[in-house]
C-alpha cells in the first residue's frame, strides 16, 4: 500500500490484485476479504465506482463465507458486528441496494484501508470460541 500513498495508485492496484490472487490460491479468506476491501477503497479514491462496487461485493461474500463457518450464533453475530467487518458489509449493502454510485454524489467516506485489522478478523473471536468449546 506504500505505493498508493506515494501517488502510484495503478501500481498499488496491481499489487493488491496480485495479493488477492495469491490469498485465493492459498485459501486465506481472512486476508482475502481485507485485500478486497483495500482494493475497493483504492478504486473509490480513484473514481472507479464499478470496480469499487465489485471489490466490496467480493469482500462481503468472503466475510459471509467466514461467518457461515462459525457454528455458534452468538459468536457469528459478534463477528459480523465487528468494527472491521461492519463498514465493509454496510458499504457493500448500500451499493448493492442502489447500484454503484458516483463518488462525487456521496459525502466523503472514511478510507477503509487505514482501518483494516492487523490480525485476522476472526482471531478476535477465537478466544471466545475456545472458551465456549471448553465449557460446553
Amino acid at each position: 500500500m506504500l505505493s498508493a500513498w506515494e501517488g502510484h495508485s495503478e501500481q498499488a492496484i496491481g499489487q493488491l490484485r496480485e495479493a488477492a490472487q495469491l490469498a485465493a490460491d492459498l485459501g486465506l479468506p481472512g486476508e482475502q476479504w481485507q485485500i478486497q476491501a483495500a482494493l475497493a477503497s483504492l478504486y473509490e479514491a480513484e473514481g472507479l465506482p464499478e470496480q469499487a462496487h465489485t471489490a466490496f461485493g467480493e469482500a462481503a461474500r468472503i466475510i459471509q463465507g467466514l461467518a457461515e463457518d462459525i457454528e455458534d450464533e452468538t459468536l457469528r453475530a459478534r463477528f459480523l458486528a465487528g468494527p472491521q467487518i461492519q463498514p465493509v458489509l454496510q458499504h457493500a449493502q448500500g451499493e448493492t441496494s442502489q447500484g454503484p454510485q458516483d463518488p462525487r454524489s456521496r459525502e466523503q467516506q472514511p478510507c477503509l484501508v487505514s482501518s483494516l485489522p492487523v490480525k485476522y478478523p476472526h482471531d478476535l473471536f477465537f478466544d471466545d470460541w475456545r472458551h465456549h468449546k471448553l465449557i460446553s
